[in-house]
């Protein structure tokens, strides 16, 4: 079973403190925790056997181990992991000259792509200059840059604002077209370029998740009853992706780290072989394809037992997956009366939001392309 990526959360040790942090990081150092160097070389060497097309160092914020950063980087490449990406909240670019130096150490090391966190949440904590030194020290050594902006209702502006001051600052431009177009098509997601010497930076705004941190601002989420986030986006592809966190539980979404039910990570990678842990994965995959994952909440609503799970509302999927997940059937008995679960009755009912989801689907992959297509577009101006 080969992985599209490795989500890597090193620590939850972070400099910032993100009202909507996922992860719920925190700024005590004492009270945090972090992977050692052994465990991490280890998920590489792993994953990297099975195969992986990418491998994301997250934290956390990772740049507060410089060296071990380092390291990891330098193994996975050493382990032919074609694409490492490093997700940051420029916290280690407070001079340009030392910006400079880190950067190239951490692409001489091989890292192909750097993420910045950048919203206003972060700004509270790393002054704009840093970002600005970022982006210029990471154009200038050729990485792939993107820059991640999680939108709450009452930052929308204040964050359009700061991209804008960003833009200026490294001499960039904003693209307005794009924005509109993958809006309409993605609803909760948009996108644009940022323009800085013939470079494009890709930025993508998130309405965030519910999980860690952002379970605290209520007010921010519509919640729903299962059976209308069953046609939710993430349906068919949400475990295409792991995560293994500081902890060193192996999760099979990374919308489900720190989730409400521990009993959703796979296991610990410290004690277990991966591809034997992937084993549990590749049984859960096959309850949460779409229409398995509808036989699945159908399965549930059987369960009369299980039945306060199905009247609650959730925020959105992860919400749900993170407590009816554990629930999946395992016992012979269970799987039978899985096995004999009717959707067909459910899918007519519901052909409207069935059809709805296909569109969607279709409508993202259109996105894709046009983004490629516009960033070709751009580059030959």
């Amino acid at each position: 079973m080969k992985l599209d990526d490795v989500i890597l959360c090193i620590t939850n040790y972070c400099n910032s403190n993100c009202s909507f942090c996922s992860n719920s990081a925190t700024r005590n150092k004492k009270r945090s925790q972090s992977l050692s160097l052994k465990s991490i070389k280890k998920v590489i060497k792993e994953v990297s056997t099975i195969g992986v097309n990418k491998l994301i160092i997250s934290g956390g914020e990772p740049t507060l181990f410089l060296k071990k950063i380092v390291s990891v980087i330098r193994y996975a490449k050493q382990n032919n992991i074609r694409q490492v990406v490093l997700s940051t909240n420029c916290s280690y670019a407070a001079n340009l000259k030392e910006t400079y130096k880190i950067t190239s150490m951490f692409k001489n090391a091989g890292l192909n792509h750097i993420q910045f966190s950048f919203d206003t949440d972060h700004i509270k904590c790393i002054p704009l200059d840093n970002f600005v030194n970022a982006i210029i020290a990471s154009v200038e050594e050729n990485l792939k840059v993107s820059i991640r902006v999680i939108d709450k209702s009452n930052t929308k502006k204040r964050n359009t604002i700061y991209l804008e001051q960003l833009a200026k600052n490294v001499n960039g431009k904003v693209s307005r077209f794009i924005p509109k177009i993958t809006k309409l098509l993605l609803h909760d997601t948009s996108f644009t370029f940022l323009r800085v010497d013939g470079n494009l930076i890709l930025i993508r705004r998130d309405k965030m998740a519910y999980r860690g941190r952002a379970t605290q601002l209520t007010k921010e989420f519509i919640f729903k009853k299962p059976e209308k986030l069953l046609f939710d986006k993430c349906a068919p592809h949400i475990y295409s992706h792991i995560a293994v966190d500081w902890k060193g539980y192996l999760w099979p979404c990374c919308n489900l780290v720190n989730s409400f039910s521990k009993d959703v990570n796979l296991g610990d990678i410290k004690n277990f072989d991966i591809s034997k842990i992937l084993k549990k994965l590749k049984k859960i995959y096959e309850f949460v394809s779409l229409l398995g994952f509808i036989k699945f909440y159908l399965y549930l609503k059987n369960k009369k037992n299980l039945k306060n799970i199905l009247d609650q509302k959730y925020a959105d999927r992860s919400h749900f997956c993170s407590l009816a997940l554990k629930y999946i059937p395992k016992t012979p008995k269970e799987l039978e009366e899985y096995k004999t679960t009717k959707v067909s009755t459910f899918l007519l009912k519901n052909t409207h939001h069935l059809l709805k989801y296909y569109i969607n689907f279709f409508l993202s992959l259109l996105v894709d392309k046009t983004l490629k297509m516009y960033q070709d577009i751009l580059l030959k101006f």
